[in-house]
C-alpha cells in the first residue's frame, strides 16, 4: 500500500485579494458552506453538529468570489 503525498492548496494573493485558487496541478470545484444564510435557508444543509449552512456551488471565475485577507471594514 503506497501513501500518496497530500494535495498541495495554493492561494494566490494579489493587492489583499484571492484572486485564484488551485489544488495540486488543478482548479477545483469551489463550493462554500455559508453558515450567514443557512438560519434563513429553507432547505439548509447540516454540518455534523447540526448547525445550519446553505451550500453554494461557485462557478465563476475565482476572483469574484472577492476573498480577502483583510478583516472587514468597520464604519466609524
Amino acid at each position: 500500500m503506497s501513501i500518496l503525498p497530500r494535495p498541495c492548496l495554493i492561494l494566490t494573493v494579489i493587492e489583499g485579494r484571492i484572486t485564484d485558487i488551485r489544488i495540486g496541478a488543478c482548479e477545483p470545484d469551489i463550493i462554500l458552506h455559508d453558515y450567514d444564510w443557512g438560519e434563513s435557508d429553507p432547505h439548509p444543509s447540516r454540518d455534523r453538529d447540526g448547525h445550519a449552512f446553505t451550500k453554494i456551488r461557485w462557478r465563476q471565475s475565482v476572483w469574484k468570489l472577492g476573498l480577502s485577507l483583510y478583516p472587514p471594514e468597520t464604519e466609524t
